[in-house]
């Protein structure tokens, strides 16, 4: 064995260092590389099954966040098994062609690489922040949330669908709302009270109006004159072709097709699936509904 295919010990403290800044490059820096395949395999998948649970599964916030802790203690075994590795190996080490210290980089590089080609196929999911209050209680202000942006691709949105928009006023700037009236319905608010095709609309217990009167009651804005539509008294109008009518759940706090108009469905971006982070714990991971 010549001096130029002998390594000097692994180090212990290196090679969990290396396991914890990419799966696998631990391992591989100890030699042992069908160990750290695995490990990129294992990571891949995890990290998989997570989003997957975030997006699809009515998962309460202690579940996801348990799944998450396990997910940190495996990497920690992980990178503690590295250690162990290179803490019992003879003091010379057989020279592999992946023991150099470029390989590691390009280990790294190829690790990136893979999860994010694998992370692509969950591309058309993106997260948002509530900007607003004029979701609220169905999305509080600075909630995040994971959009599909492919929902509208080959469907319209339903009534009741929690979407974000561009608004019509200017194409450009980001909106988050409930639609409440899609194409051929006549759109009607009387008294602060909505109705679809001349009859009450059901709607969400999340639905809130908080502008009252000195005495405690609800203000309610009448028709201007003219008959020109007010927040609280709108209508009718039928809901023309490809095009939908927006509301803000925070009804009196909320600039929305009461104010512009409607939205044509070029413009709406995605329908918005669950929470993703909150102020209150609780409501993580919740769906939005």
């Amino acid at each position: 064995m010549t001096a130029q295919t002998v390594l000097p010990k692994r180090q212990p403290v290196i090679a969990a260092l290396l396991a914890l800044a990419a799966p696998g490059l631990g391992h591989l820096y100890c030699g042992k590389l069908m160990p750290a395949i695995g490990s990129v395999l294992a990571a891949i998948v995890y990290a998989n099954i997570f989003f997957l649970l975030l997006v699809y599964q009515d998962a309460q916030p202690s579940h996801l966040l348990a799944y998450l802790i396990a997910g940190l203690l495996v990497y920690l075994l992980h990178a503690g098994h590295a250690w162990r590795i290179a803490r019992r190996q003879s003091d010379d080490l057989t020279l592999r062609p992946y023991n150099q210290s470029y390989y590691y980089a390009v280990w790294w590089l190829s690790v990136a690489t893979i999860g994010f080609m694998t992370g692509s196929t969950f591309s058309d999911y993106r997260t948002y922040h509530t900007p607003s209050t004029s979701m609220e209680r169905t999305l509080l202000y600075n909630d995040r949330f994971v959009v599909d942006l492919s929902a509208y691709r080959s469907a319209d949105p339903a009534r009741g669908d929690v979407a974000i928009f561009l608004c019509p006023r200017d194409g450009t700037t980001l909106y988050l709302k409930r639609c409440i009236a899609v194409p051929g319905d006549t759109v009607e608010i009387v008294g602060k009270r909505l109705f679809l095709n001349g009859a009450a609309a059901p709607e969400p217990l999340t639905i809130q109006f908080t502008d009252t009167t000195s005495t405690g009651e609800p203000m309610i804005h009448p028709k201007l004159p003219g008959g020109i539509d007010s927040r609280d008294n709108y209508g009718p109008h039928l809901v023309p072709e490809g095009q939908f009518f927006m509301m803000g759940d925070n009804r009196d706090n909320s600039l929305d097709s009461r104010y512009w108009g409607f939205v044509p469905k070029d413009l709406i971006l995605g329908r918005v699936i669950r929470i993703t982070y909150s102020s209150k714990l609780s409501r993580i991971g919740s769906l939005v509904e």
